[in-house]
């Protein structure tokens, strides 16, 4: 049992510290929605009318923002929090103090985190957030299926994740196929705005592969500012442990076939967050904190690449303290 003082710090102080040191890093914060997160805020300041929404399938976070009487953005900073305070309270369940420190400063440090600090009002946060406590409780009889079901409320393309926690043994496969077919009509009710269904479906009706074709210029790069170096975990595990890695091969098949819908890279690459989860519950990692420290050090100083749709790429808040821009030399070496 935690004294109360070992409560405080683990929940509330360290969970702070994290979020001061990803706004150091990141070199700002943001109060306000931007770009379709206003389209949200609005959501939430007419709600239930969703009259002029441009995404009013998403009804989750607006619903909150309005019975909470908060700015989406506020909220989700709040959300943020609670992430990063369960993240971190878990991840030291399964491993020491110090590790799990580690891994929330380098996630901290990819645009996995950094995007709702730039970006305001939009869903993602909130999604993160369902998706993780639904495989923290992944063993219970029901609430990780509302989990899932309230993650699909939030974001739609949640969906995309569906196929990593089927393949969970802990997961009811039944259960997860009967929340997908209650979820669908209210989806297609609900999805009446600009982005509804047939927004995504008419251009593939002629060329299947014309979202991801919008997006290929800076796919690999759209991956990378994800999590940056953490990849290398990734791909560690899966050389070290391909005979357990059924779970991320789906997470990863489930994150690619997104891009026939769309091409928002970098928040499409978040989901990757699943999958970091999984390898720490499944994989002793040797010398842990000198890789960490060197994926740390690499993730800070590596510009902070955002690329989104339609394959646009922009690089937020440049300074001294992020000089390396591996794309530029990535570009050099090959071309």
């Amino acid at each position: 049992m935690q004294t109360l003082h070992k409560r405080v710090l683990n929940y509330f102080i360290v969970p702070t510290l994290i979020i001061l040191f990803t706004v150091f890093v990141n070199r700002a914060i943001t109060f306000e929605s931007h770009s379709l997160g206003l389209s949200l805020q609005y959501y939430s300041s007419i709600f239930p009318s969703n009259e002029g929404v441009l995404q009013p399938h998403r009804i989750l976070l607006p619903f909150l923002g309005h019975i909470f009487n908060l700015d989406l953005q506020i909220l989700n900073l709040f959300i943020l929090f609670a992430f990063l305070s369960v993240l971190f309270n878990y991840l030291q369940k399964i491993r020491s103090f110090n590790e799990a420190l580690f891994i929330c400063l380098c996630l901290c440090t990819g645009m996995f985190v950094q995007f709702h600090l730039n970006f305001g009002g939009y869903p993602d946060i909130l999604s993160y957030l369902l998706l993780l406590l639904a495989y923290l409780y992944k063993e219970k009889p029901i609430l990780p299926y509302l989990l899932l079901f309230f993650a699909l409320l939030a974001k739609e393309t949640v969906i995309f994740t569906f196929l990593f926690y089927f393949s969970l043994r802990q997961i009811s496969k039944l259960k997860v196929v009967a929340i997908i077919l209650f979820f669908i009509p209210i989806y297609l009710y609900l999805a009446e705005g600009i982005f509804n269904l047939s927004f995504y479906i008419e251009p593939i009706k002629s060329n299947l592969f014309y979202w991801f074709s919008q997006s290929s210029n800076y796919f690999l790069l759209g991956a990378f500012s994800t999590i940056k170096f953490m990849w290398i975990v990734i791909f560690l595990f899966i050389y070290k442990n391909i005979n357990i890695s059924m779970p991320l091969f789906f997470l990863l098949f489930g994150i690619t076939s997104q891009f026939i819908l769309g091409g928002d890279t970098t928040r499409f690459f978040s989901f990757i967050f699943l999958g970091l989860i999984y390898i720490y519950d499944n994989f002793e990692i040797k010398y842990f904190q000198m890789l960490h420290s060197a994926i740390l050090i690499g993730n800070i100083t590596t510009k902070k690449y955002y690329v989104f749709a339609f394959g646009e790429m922009t690089i937020i808040n440049e300074s001294r303290l992020s000089p390396l821009d591996i794309y530029e030399i990535i570009v050099e070496l090959l071309f």
